[in-house]
């Protein structure tokens, strides 16, 4: 653990805010005595005033070890700029955060900690000025596309008999065909059509047809398909749509979910039927493709 720590600070004091040559190719490998240290290259996240802030990824690899280590700090610092020679120096660096899992001890955490702001305000630490603010600009659009990002957890959906999940990327949006007698569901992966007339739709996968009078609820398995709805779902059917090969192995029609949000089925072959984790106090679930842990 000290040689892992005592590389740490070996890393910092390489940063590239102590280079001289600003266009420096990432990741750095630094060879210690006891193994190789890398260095990803720093995200700088804000600029507010002269308070500049951002983190950087180290890891380790000791000499002899299959195993790489993985760490990361947050830092805060102070920005002097010269903007005629278009150099920028970072001073009063304080390490705000430090996560490397290798250490558990809080105590060797706070002094890896105050060993990094020891090293990093020791150096030189000056770099170009523009490409300082291409990475902090960087930044700013890393952090508008992780605002249009959704990382709500899915929908689960438990049975413990054949069902298959429907999947529709949001509200039904249905086209009509050129003849106005039919509507499918261009949202879906599964084959939906409309019989305009009755306003029935009708699902289709494998050898297996459902019908309802609503595209989200309601799916009953029907074997009285009209003409029209079969013979246009036999001049469009693809090679193998996702309803296919999610009913191939089944015996009967199976029961069906509609989703319009992102959604996860869990089907277990009747009532749980529970396993041992060997050297735990877990159990898994041994009848179903999904893994569930208890």
């Amino acid at each position: 653990m000290k040689c892992l720590i005592t590389a740490i600070l070996t890393v910092v004091a390489l940063l590239s805010f102590g280079q001289s040559e600003p266009t420096m190719t990432w990741p750095q490998e630094i060879t210690t005595k006891n193994g190789i240290a890398t260095v990803y290259q720093p995200q700088l996240e804000e600029l507010d005033g002269v308070r500049l802030s951002g983190r950087a990824a180290i890891s380790y690899k000791e000499n002899g070890s299959d195993e790489m280590e993985f760490g990361a700090f947050w830092f805060e610092s102070t920005l002097e700029v010269n903007k005629e020679e278009r150099i920028a120096i970072i001073e009063n660096v304080k390490v705000i955060q430090l996560n490397f899992p290798a250490i558990e001890d809080e105590e060797k955490l706070k002094r890896a900690r105050a060993g990094l702001e020891s090293e990093m305000n020791g150096r030189d630490m000056a770099t170009s000025y523009d490409l300082l603010l291409g990475s902090l600009a960087d930044a700013d659009q890393e952090l508008v596309m992780e605002g249009q990002i959704n990382n709500d957890s899915p929908q689960i959906y438990f049975r413990n008999e054949p069902t298959v999940l429907v999947s529709i990327d949001g509200e039904p949006v249905v086209k009509q065909t050129d003849d106005k007698k039919l509507s499918y569901v261009v949202n879906s992966p599964f084959f939906i059509v409309k019989e305009n007339k009755s306003g029935k739709y009708y699902l289709k996968g494998g050898e297996y047809w459902h019908s309802s009078s609503d595209p989200e609820i309601g799916w009953t398995p029907d074997t009285s398909i009209p003409r029209d709805i079969a013979s246009f779902e036999e001049k469009n059917r693809p090679e193998q749509s996702a309803k296919d090969s999610a009913t191939a192995d089944l015996d009967g029609p199976p029961a069906i979910i509609v989703a319009t949000e992102p959604s996860e089925l869990i089907v277990i072959d009747g009532e749980p039927d529970y396993g041992t984790i060997e050297g735990t106090q877990l159990l898994f679930v041994k009848n179903t493709e999904s893994d569930v842990i208890m």
